[in-house]
């Protein structure tokens, strides 16, 4: 039986990801922006639905990131999740 997956967004969509940086392992803090990027991979893995971008600005690094994680299709998700990760700081 064939499976089929409906992807949130397409190659060379726009999408909002979250200026954000690790500290350890688990915890994530924020930059505080909102960065719109386009969509140059799509990764489908068990941890979930990766988006990579590649940088947008001189002073940027290459992106990956997780739907609904990190990344968002729209940018008011992205920056409702922006507000609920700085209320938790």
């Amino acid at each position: 039986m064939k499976k089929t997956i409906e992807l949130p967004c397409d190659i060379n969509d726009l999408v909002y990801t979250l200026g954000t940086r690790k500290n350890g392992l688990e915890t994530l803090l924020t930059t505080g922006e909102v960065i719109p990027r386009t969509v140059d991979e799509i990764i489908i893995s068990s941890k979930g639905i990766e988006i990579h971008s590649e940088r947008t600005r001189e002073d940027d690094n290459n992106f990956y990131g997780f739907i609904g994680e990190t990344v968002f299709v729209n940018k008011q998700d992205a920056e409702e999740r922006l507000k609920q990760l700085k209320e938790q700081l």
